[in-house]
This record gives C-alpha cells, structure tokens and sequence, in this order.
C-alpha cells in the first residue's frame, strides 16, 4: 500500500514537467550459479539467510522524467533472518559497484543514498521545479495581459482565471511534497536490527550521477550479512 501510495503522490509532484528522452532504462537480472531469478527481475540468494534483490523499475521509468530523478538507480532489497541470533541490516552492509561494459571495463564504486541525502536532493530539485512552473504561468498571464488589453478583440483568455490556477497548483504541488517527503523514507532502507525470521524489505537508492546512460554496463552489488556474502550483478542498457 505504501508503493502505491509513493507511486500517487509522485505523479501528482511531477504532473507539470515533460519527457527529456524516448528512451527508458533496462535493468536485467544476471543470475550466477546457486542463485534464482523471477519474473519480475528478481534475484534471490538463499544461504543461512535469505536475500532477495530487484529492479524498482516502477518509479525508475518516472524518475527518469527528471533531472534529479533520472539519475538513480533503485533496488528493492529483501532479507530474512535464517539464524538463531538477531542480525544488522543498513546502508553498511551493502555495496554497489558499476562495470563498464568498455575495453577499459572500468569500476567505479556508486553510493547508496541515505534517505537524510536523498530528501535534500528533492527538495532542491522541487524548489527549482516550482520556481520555473511559477516563472512560465506569470510569463504566460503577462502575455495574455497583452493579447487581452482593453483594445483587444480577445476573449478566450483572462490573466485572473490563469493566476487563479497558478494558486491552485502551487497548494497541490506543496501538499503533495510534504506527503512525499513524510511517505518516503519508511520506504528506504534504514538501519534495522531482524530478529530470526524476521523479513524486512527496503528500496534501495544508487546515485548514478556522471554515469553515462547510453553504455551498457552492469551493477555488482553486494550485501553482506552476518559473515555471509550474497553478490548480485544486474545488467543496465538503454530501449527505445
């Protein structure tokens, strides 16, 4: 209920922006041997521990309507607690390293974002969004002024009516962030002790920032619990 809750509040945020590309990101499971992978993309590694790792590829397609969301890369992780004694789960116990699928093969390690770091991007992100929605409806009241003025034969548009809507965007836009920003960080990974069999699912964020989107590449990500490492890799390319 929470995803589909974030799902809503993020398309009433971003209703007022456009598509930068036709192009979407693909994220596809590779699986390695003693792994399964599901039809959603899942990959699961079950040792004393279960994990479980796949692509949020929901919110990734919106987020890629965005400067600030088009950047990251997302997972949603899941783990249970197959021992006797309580184990740590947080943004510590997983790493995330990108190969380019170049003759070079470059690593380069990504960071998992904290949902405090993440919030502050938004919010950066939003305020200039706003400023620029609020920037193009007074341009566009100031040009109907015009169109309209007391000797024009213009009917069709009336700048009180456009500055009416502007207010009523404005308050949706800002009630929305605020649910946003309320909603969101129950849904990221945080620090958490699981008692045995104890599940526990948390989406995790990469900052993909400076990658470049139209090399195929793939993600290694390791989450290391209690001694025991379950390695993932996921390819990412570009489809029309």
């Amino acid at each position: 209920m929470k995803i589909k809750t974030l799902l809503i509040l993020m398309g009433a945020i971003l209703f007022f922006q456009s598509c930068t590309t036709s192009k979407t990101m693909k994220i596809a499971p590779v699986s390695i041997p003693g792994q399964k992978t599901g039809y959603d993309g899942t990959i699961t590694s079950n040792k004393k521990h279960f994990v479980s790792l796949s692509p949020y590829n929901r919110i990734t397609k919106i987020y890629s309507k965005t400067d600030f969301l088009k950047d990251k890369t997302m997972f949603i992780l899941s783990v249970q607690n197959g021992g006797e004694k309580p184990i740590q789960i947080g943004y510590d116990n997983i790493s995330v390293i990108l190969e380019g699928n170049n003759k070079e093969g470059a690593l380069k390690k990504i960071v998992v974002q904290k949902s405090d770091d993440l919030l502050n991007n938004w919010e950066n992100e939003y305020n200039d969004s706003e400023k620029k929605y609020v920037y193009s409806i007074i341009y566009n009241i100031y040009l109907c002024a015009i169109a309209c003025g007391p000797n024009s034969n213009m009917k069709s548009c009336d700048p009180t009516e456009l500055l009416e809507e502007l207010k009523y965007d404005l308050e949706a836009m800002r009630n929305s962030n605020q649910a946003l920003r309320e909603t969101l960080p129950g849904l990221l990974i945080k620090p958490q002790t699981l008692m045995h069999g104890t599940i526990y699912n948390g989406i995790i964020v990469c900052d993909t920032s400076g990658m470049d989107a139209d090399m195929e590449d793939k993600f290694k990500v390791t989450v290391s619990i209690d001694g025991e490492e379950h390695k993932f890799i996921f390819k990412r390319s570009l489809t029309e």
